[in-house]
């Protein structure tokens, strides 16, 4: 199995600002990943795999529907978000 093949390997997440409300239910839920700020209202690291499953909780969790994840080949430029 290659590093590619890897559960969560090539996730994206892409919030966007002028959607979030910055409630903070995604830094909650994984604060590796998710930082709500009054500057940024919210930003997005590197996922790393092991924290693949949570990114996808804070995406369901998200009031405002305001985080996408890009998984697989989508990461890559390719296909439609999972929001």
């Amino acid at each position: 199995m290659s590093a590619a093949d890897e559960p969560g390997r090539g996730l994206r997440v892409i919030v966007d600002p002028g959607v979030c409300l910055g409630g903070g239910q995604c830094e909650l839920i994984c604060p590796d990943v998710f930082e709500v700020s009054y500057v940024s209202r919210v930003r997005v690291e590197h996922v790393d795999p092991l924290h693949a499953d949570a990114v996808r909780t804070a995406a369901d969790a998200c009031p405002s529907g305001a985080i996408r994840i890009l998984d697989g080949d989508m990461a890559k430029g390719g296909g439609e978000p999972r929001t």
